[in-house]
């Protein structure tokens, strides 16, 4: 097989071409292929959480050709078409590894990946295409907006590879006048690139039989790289329809956007003090929350508009105010309203310290006071998405979960953790000292009605007791263990990290008594004692012997 799942490398006639692929989930034959925009060097357009609709094959295509990784259009590197010829042969080997038809791949692409899509697509005779605000003078919008990437591109032939690629389009859409696959072009007269690259070429695309084109016009959409983003479910679902088979006709469409100052249901809500939570996380003992805080309807778009403090508890804390202009897309209802300034974090980003948070269970709330409008009031922190954060420190373990209705906070000290009853849920498989004097430790701890599944879903952590005191945590890792567990918690399982096994070098001799911790997003459980462990002092390491463990309820 030619093409392996993730990353890869296809070389054709001495030159390669990297790609990515993430194979089928279904029994449908079509396969997307993704041609990406400028971005950094190793990423990807649409290579996120966007295309998890997709059940088809994917393949993505860097466009990183020659010995810099450059960018080239996916067409020409030093003025040479060899970046042109590889992708063709690399799209063939699809085909001919899949047993398929041209006429069964569809592209996608968005700006610069757009016009290679298009392009391709067109040349190929591909099954269809969508994409958005492509160039289609690619060699002008090179000279203008990427003069170091077009000299790449150019080579010594200089000027004359830029008028080439000026045409290669245009000569092509001239070329498919009264047929082809379908292609939907996505555009808005928000893009400062639709009078020079789509106006002048709407009447020559206009002629292909299956051309549709979509205006999406909104105040949300003021720049080009606005398009795309606001027209992701626009482009999800015609990606689905063209994979299915399916070949919709739409011709010239533009979508318009709502007023907020005409609906009646703005009215009802105007002033509602609303939060959502964008970033959640604890790291050693710090709290981090970034949040967005706005009176819906009422305008912040700058810094000192708005005071937002955090309750929890009885712990107050003072939030700051970050800029995003992606809060008045994220808070959109009905029309545009400037949020720019909606955006709250803890001082300087540096998070909060939870060492002075009383034990036991709070409510997260935010204050918000908005000055110019006179508003003010006490809001639930919450979140569109369930998500939540933890801890295990050597003092306290905590969890911080948050829903649509509110954010619960709770810290508990390792004594007060609920202990999870010995047995098939709850018991250690290997507790002992590796050659190298590291403590290997592996088991289960599955507390009853939670879901450890997929990784991230529970954080676990050694503690080492030494009279009735913690001294110390050791995070542990996560395996996969579905042999004798439920698949709903086949990770339940803790280890020690890379097989490596725990460092104990920095305790003192003496006697310690070990268990572990684990936080998941609905609560805080503990193994109880799991084993003894001794640290020999420095007469009893004469003999060769440092340490010492003995497992309770293996």
């Amino acid at each position: 097989m030619f093409i392996n799942e993730g990353d890869g490398v296809y070389t054709h006639c001495g030159r390669s071409l990297k790609y990515r692929y993430k194979p089928s989930q279904t029994d449908r034959r079509n396969i997307l292929v993704i041609f990406s925009g400028f971005r950094d060097k190793g990423t990807l357009d649409f290579s996120g959480n966007s295309l998890n609709c997709v059940r088809q094959d994917i393949v993505w295509i860097y466009d990183e050709f020659g010995e810099n990784n450059a960018n080239s259009y996916y067409l020409r590197h030093d003025g040479e078409s060899w970046p042109e010829d590889i992708v063709e042969s690399f799209i063939d080997n699809l085909c001919s590894e899949f047993n398929i038809s041209r006429d069964m791949i569809i592209a996608a692409g968005f700006s610069k990946g757009g016009s290679a899509a298009l392009y391709f697509s067109l040349k190929l005779g591909l099954g269809g295409t969508v994409v958005t605000v492509p160039q289609l003078f690619m060699g002008t919008y090179l000279k203008t907006s990427w003069p170091t990437a077009g000299k790449i591109v150019a080579g010594k032939r200089g000027q004359a590879v830029l008028d080439e690629m000026d045409s290669l389009l245009p000569d092509l859409i001239e070329e498919n006048r009264g047929g082809g696959a379908p292609i939907y072009l996505i555009t808005s007269k928000g893009d400062p690139q639709f009078k020079t690259e789509i106006e002048p070429n709407v009447e020559a695309l206009s002629r292909l039989e299956n051309f549709n084109l979509i205006a999406v016009n909104s105040d949300y959409v003021d720049s080009h790289i606005a398009v795309t983003s606001y027209a992701v479910p626009i482009v999800q679902g015609l990606l689905l329809l063209l994979l299915e088979g399916l070949n919709v006709k739409l011709g010239p469409h533009e979508i318009l956007d709502w007023k907020e100052e005409t609906s009646p249901a703005a009215a009802s809500v105007y002033g509602t003090p609303e939060t959502s939570i964008q970033v959640l996380k604890v790291n050693d003992g710090r709290l981090f929350v970034e949040a967005d805080t706005i009176f819906r309807g009422i305008p912040v778009d700058g810094y000192g508009q708005m005071e937002r403090r955090l309750h929890i508890g009885p712990k107050t804390i003072d939030l700051g105010t970050v800029l995003d202009s992606g809060v008045s897309l994220r808070n959109s209802r009905w029309g545009r309203v400037d949020y720019s300034g909606g955006l709250t974090a803890t001082l300087k980003r540096q998070g909060v310290s939870l060492d002075d948070l009383p034990f036991g269970g709070h409510e997260a709330k935010v204050y918000l006071n908005h000055f110019k409008a006179r508003k003010s009031a006490l809001a639930p922190l919450t979140a569109k998405n369930s998500r939540w954060a933890g801890a295990i420190t050597k003092d306290y373990s905590v969890l911080i979960s948050a829903d649509k209705k509110k954010t619960d906070v709770l810290k508990l000290r390792h004594a007060d953790c609920e202990i999870i009853p010995n047995g098939k849920y709850n018991h250690v498989d290997v507790l002992s000292i590796n050659p190298e004097g590291r403590l290997l430790v592996r088991g289960c701890l599955a507390p009853a009605g939670t879901t450890i599944s997929e990784w991230g879903q529970a954080l676990m952590s050694l503690v080492i007791t030494q009279g009735g005191e913690v001294v110390a945590t050791k995070r542990l890792g996560i395996a996969h263990r579905n042999r004798d567990l439920p698949a709903s918690l086949a990770k339940a399982y803790y280890h020690d990290i890379g097989s490596k096994g725990v460092d104990l070098d920095d305790l003192d001799a003496g006697n310690y008594e070990l268990s572990v911790t684990v936080v998941t997003a609905d609560g805080i459980w503990s193994s109880g004692a799991i084993g003894k462990l001794h640290v020999a002092g420095a007469f009893g390491q004469s003999f060769g012997t440092k340490f010492k463990v003995e497992a309770y309820n293996s």
